[in-house]
């Protein structure tokens, strides 16, 4: 069964034959460097391991490895789950690359062993001329069959040739890559295979028809809304104390949902959005409890994250932003024309748009449960540069369970069987799809929890 994989350690993505490896770097990044890790060999993963102590190589309840039931999501540097992201219109050669901000050059690729022969007499140096990762390569390489691998998540320093490039397109893996902080930060994807000349006409006349875009533009906003409300009346049927603040917010926000059906442009409906997201905001201290009695949080804010709140709430949006782009990949749509977000350069912004009907669902609840059941502390964080991050521990905890979050299912009312929260965000972007198709038969309505 395919699968994600989250690679938290440094060295070398390579091919070696028909498999992916990991060449392992001896050490971690220097404090200046994006991430620290000390690898593990792809194939622990692929075949089940999961959270391990240091040098165990079972899962940390100490179960063999290797079957989907017993599969924890994170271990010590890279955890095998399940997820996804998208491919980029226009890319002409074997693989096409997207970077959120123009900061930073790729790795150039002289200077390295062949992929078959790695060896310990390559040392790379963090913050020489070169840009390999920090560390000597140990030349220790585990392979693992691509046809594992379902899309790949980088957080350590990884470097990755043209070779590679032009495997992963092949198999339809796409890379994802975030900074030391959590951030997404570039994507490389595979040659298009699902392309539509008239789903892209479809797309930007919806764009262009003033009334056509806002009307899909307040379905983004009026699911979002409603799955807001979702989680604050389900856990305002737990609270012992602050149930009527909480209320008052559900009710707030219903007004505010009522009142998208009144907004003239999509600016206004991101207004709405805002606001009903602050009052939202306020009564996470009450929702969280006890258990959040060390998580102070005032307001949502961004760059940087002022507490250990928003650094989760920050990194739990890229990795739904990853999950929508992935998703939307399986799909003919072009992930940059979007409709409440304002298209621009160098973003994905559709994935901005399918990922505000699925952040309550995937991001918020998942904080919250982390945070209540203390599998999050408050010594998972750290201060740096002005702001709040998560350590490393902290994400390996989140992505051990965001990976379950996304398999987690539901028996769908409409199609009377169960869905995974993942498959959940497909189906929304084919429902997108059949109304560009056909607007008048099929209106698109966002995706709305019903529990």
């Amino acid at each position: 069964m395919k699968r994600p994989y989250y690679l938290f350690s440094n060295g070398r993505l390579c091919r070696k034959q028909n498999t992916l490896c990991l060449e392992r770097a001896t050490e971690s990044r220097s404090p200046g460097a994006e991430m620290p890790g000390d690898g593990i060999p792809l194939e622990e993963m692929a075949t089940g391991a999961g959270r391990r102590p240091e040098g165990n190589g079972l899962g940390g309840d100490g179960r063999a490895r290797g079957s989907e039931k017993d599969r924890p999501a994170a271990s010590p540097d890279l955890s095998s789950s399940r997820n996804g992201s998208s491919g980029q219109n226009g890319e002409e050669a074997t693989g096409g690359a997207h970077k959120k901000e123009p900061d930073g050059e790729g790795y150039p690729s002289e200077g390295y062993p062949s992929e078959d022969r790695l060896s310990e007499d390559h040392p790379s140096e963090a913050g020489t001329d070169d840009g390999r990762p920090s560390g000597e390569l140990t030349g220790e390489s585990v392979p693992f069959p691509v046809e594992n691998a379902e899309s790949i998540y980088c957080f350590g320093e990884i470097d990755v040739n043209s070779k590679l490039v032009a495997f992963l397109s092949k198999h339809n893996v796409p890379l994802f890559f975030f900074d030391y902080y959590g951030n997404y930060t570039a994507s490389l994807y595979p040659k298009e295979h699902l392309q539509s000349g008239r789903l892209t006409v479809a797309q930007v006349r919806h764009y262009e028809d003033s009334g056509r875009r806002l009307a899909l533009a307040r379905s983004f906003v009026e699911a979002s809304l409603s799955n807001i409300r979702r989680v604050l009346r389900y856990y305002a049927s737990r609270l012992e104390e602050s149930a009527e603040e909480v209320e008052e917010a559900i009710s707030g926000i219903e007004d505010l949902r009522e009142k998208a059906g009144e907004a003239g442009d999509p600016a206004s409906l991101m207004g709405l959005e805002g606001r009903a997201r602050r009052r939202y905001y306020r009564r996470w201290p009450a929702l969280l409890g006890k258990a959040g009695s060390g998580f102070s949080f005032d307001r949502r804010s961004r760059q940087p994250p002022s507490n250990p709140l928003n650094a989760l709430i920050s990194f739990g949006n890229s990795l739904c932003y990853s999950v929508c782009l992935r998703q939307l990949y399986h799909t003919a749509l072009d992930p940059t024309v979007s409709y409440l977000h304002e298209p621009g350069d160098r973003r994905f912004s559709l994935a901005l748009d399918l990922a505000e009907v699925f952040k309550p669902l995937l991001v918020d609840r998942s904080i919250f449960r982390l945070v209540k059941t203390r599998q999050i502390q408050p010594d998972d964080f750290e201060e740096r540069l002005g702001g709040t991050y998560l350590k490393e521990s902290g994400r390996k905890t989140f992505v051990d369970h965001w990976d379950d979050r996304l398999q987690q299912t539901i028996e769908h009312r409409r199609l009377g069987r169960k869905i995974s929260y993942e498959r959940l965000v497909r189906l929304d972007a084919y429902r997108l799809v059949r109304h560009l198709c056909d607007p008048e038969e099929d209106p698109y309505e966002g995706f709305e929890m019903w529990w």
